[in-house]
């Protein structure tokens, strides 16, 4: 579960300024925002190239764990035992990012944030459906693994489903982006690439942003 962020990062450095801190202890934990915003947490570090099989498996564990508690805390706020089951969840995903190199996704999220001043929690939530199925034809056991985590056919689907059900963002418009800006979000998007299973195109990122501007959902 993210934290509100002031914003996701700037362009020449990977720090990002978080408003307030959360803290993972049941007895004072509140979920302030749901969103999806465990964006590695919700399967990425499967999608990268140095990942390994106990990494997928706690990924995956993590992403069971709160596409299950996501919902049940969006209605019910205050329940303990979601909470402390929504705390581990965090806990499992957040640490696959001490092992694995972050791809498409959080470049996205960097340049959105960075070049046009996104925040931060909503951004993951619109961009992970769409890079989810940017990669999805070259990460077919990892997306195939994420589906099944959500309990869903399609993963790319399914995160965006999950992502409505819980009332989070699904369009860069909503979050304030400028339709005459995703010419320059690509550009940035495609400067200096993260490591990602499918190439990095101008075209194909490009096209990535028009549907999350428009809040599509991906088949």
């Amino acid at each position: 579960i993210s934290p509100g962020w002031e914003n996701e990062t700037t362009l020449s450095s990977y720090m990002a300024y978080p408003s307030f801190l959360e803290i993972g202890d049941l007895n004072i934990a509140r979920i302030r925002r749901l969103y999806i915003t465990p964006s590695p947490r919700f399967g990425y570090s499967s999608y990268a190239e140095d990942g390994n099989p106990l990494t997928s498996l706690i990924a995956k564990e993590g992403i069971r764990v709160l596409a299950a508690m996501l919902p049940i805390l969006t209605t019910n706020p205050n329940d303990r035992d979601a909470t402390g089951r929504a705390l581990y969840g965090a806990w499992l995903s957040g640490s696959t990012l001490a092992t694995v190199t972050l791809g498409l996704h959080h470049k996205l999220c960097h340049a959105l944030g960075g070049g046009f001043g996104l925040p931060h929690a909503e951004t993951h939530a619109v961009i992970l459906p769409h890079a989810t199925a940017f990669n999805a034809a070259a990460a077919r056991q990892a997306v195939k693994r994420v589906a099944r985590a959500l309990g869903t056919e399609g993963a790319a689907a399914g995160l965006y489903d999950l992502a409505h059900r819980i009332g989070a963002p699904t369009s860069l418009a909503d979050l304030g982006m400028r339709e005459e800006d995703l010419d320059r979000a690509a550009d940035l998007a495609v400067t200096n690439p993260y490591s990602n299973p499918r190439p990095v195109e101008r075209e194909s990122v490009r096209k990535l942003l028009a549907d999350a501007f428009h809040g599509r959902r991906p088949a």
